[in-house]
């Protein structure tokens, strides 16, 4: 028994002093570089790694990160189908993969297609792209200051499922240069872009052929944007505030532009209007300063109110030959303006159309004028009406009191009639 005891021992110890030779205590792994196993699309795969000195072993699991991102996230061609369910195909599983999604983890939307963030803005990539499809609900709208703030954000994409983007959507959105516009949206809150650092604006080709109200309203820093072919129509501020455009090109198919398309735009400088345009509404060129020039194509009928107000560096218009009304306001604030011609089958000269028109010193008025609004020419320098009727039908014009011509200007009448402003 004592030679059966002594021998367990002598194993005992060589056994532990094979331990304490491979691995010295306290003992702490080493590991190898592991051997990976890859994930595939949405099925895990593993890393097995080997301490150097005792042979143990541990593995880790790689989550699978879905389809392959980067090709679906600019692929050479989307394919639809459902008219507006964008997909491509994964080139590593062959599956299908829909617009976006890859990005679903960082949203949520509800039962009437809301999309909004599950997670702190923070967290979102620099580049998303919205996904057309959350939880098997089709994306519709995004939300109210969906990603306000999120000055990290490089680059976004829109599908063609959503139609409506609400206010403060992108608002400060800093980091964001450009803008894909796709055709299937068709309502912008007010200020969805405001503080953005939008450069360039894509319109894309749409089939209502307007471009929204509050398009790109309060991009201060957009300076190109691109109008397709076939649009007829600027929305309500849809560029307001764009305070760098300093040029448009617009499309010969444009008939409408509407109130304040691009009222406060300081650097818009040149604009062409084309002659398929024949209404401008109201404010839609409001404190424009940049403009020292502007030819309104003859096709237009209607000039809103204060469609050139406070354009202060205006000094020379042209205006059509098919209006037949000077709207109130229309002019009012344009210090540099130095002459007007009203067109022959104007009626009507608005309140304050003129008022604070510094610089203007001479106007022709047709026999056609009926009626001259309130304070039209108040705080105006007008010392010359070259009017085309006879003096007798100039004192049937109405509100000729209230007008505000200065006492001492000079009205010549056809042959050769002069009255005077104050002389009984």
């Amino acid at each position: 028994m004592k030679h059966i005891a002594k021998h367990i021992w002598v194993v005992i110890l060589t056994i532990s002093l094979l331990v304490l030779t491979s691995c010295p205590e306290p003992h702490v792994h080493t590991w190898d570089n592991g051997i990976v196993t890859v994930p595939y699309c949405f099925q895990d795969g593993e890393i097995t790694y080997t301490c150097t000195g005792c042979k143990e072993t541990k593995t880790e699991t790689v989550h699978a990160l879905g389809h392959h991102a980067e090709s679906a996230y600019h692929p050479n061609e989307w394919l639809i189908r459902d008219s507006v369910i964008q997909y491509t195909h994964c080139p590593v599983c062959g599956d299908e993969v829909l617009f976006g999604e890859e990005f679903t983890q960082y949203f949520t939307v509800d039962g009437n297609g809301v999309l909004s963030l599950n997670v702190d803005k923070e967290l979102l990539p620099t580049h998303i792209m919205i996904p057309a499809i959350v939880n098997g609900t089709i994306v519709t709208t995004l939300k109210y200051q969906l990603l306000l703030n999120c000055t990290n954000l490089l680059e976004v994409e829109i599908p063609l499922t959503v139609t409506t983007i609400r206010g403060d959507a992108f608002r400060n959105c800093s980091g964001l240069s450009h803008f894909y516009f796709v055709s299937s949206i068709t309502t912008v809150g007010e200020d969805a872009f405001t503080g953005s650092g939008i450069t360039r604006v894509d319109f894309e080709e749409r089939s209502d052929h307007a471009i929204p109200a509050f398009a790109v309203a309060g991009a201060r820093s957009l300076e190109t944007v691109v109008l397709p072919d076939g649009i007829t129509e600027i929305g309500e501020d849809a560029f307001a505030w764009c305070t760098s455009l300093s040029n448009i090109n617009i499309p010969d198919t444009l008939t409408t532009i509407g109130p304040g398309s691009f009222r406060h735009c300081y650097g818009l400088s040149d604009i062409e209007l084309k002659q398929n345009v024949t209404t401008i509404g109201d404010n839609a060129f409001f404190c424009c300063t940049g403009f020292e020039s502007f030819t309104i194509p003859d096709q237009v009928t209607s000039l809103g109110e204060s469609a050139f107000s406070n354009c202060g560096n205006l000094s020379e218009i042209n205006l059509p030959s098919g209006i037949t009304t000077i709207s109130d306001y229309l002019f009012f604030g344009c210090r540099n303006l130095n002459s007007v011609s009203i067109p022959t089958g104007v009626t009507s000269i608005g309140e304050y159309a003129f008022n604070y028109c510094l610089g203007l010193q001479s106007i022709s008025m047709p026999a056609s004028l009926e009626s001259i609004g309130a304070d039209a020419f108040n705080v105006a320098s007008v010392s010359i009406v070259n009017y085309d009727g006879t003096s007798a039908e100039w004192n049937l014009i109405s509100g000729l009191a209230s007008a505000g011509f200065n006492n001492g200007c000079k009205i010549k009448c056809a042959g050769g009639v002069e009255l005077t402003i104050g002389s009984p």
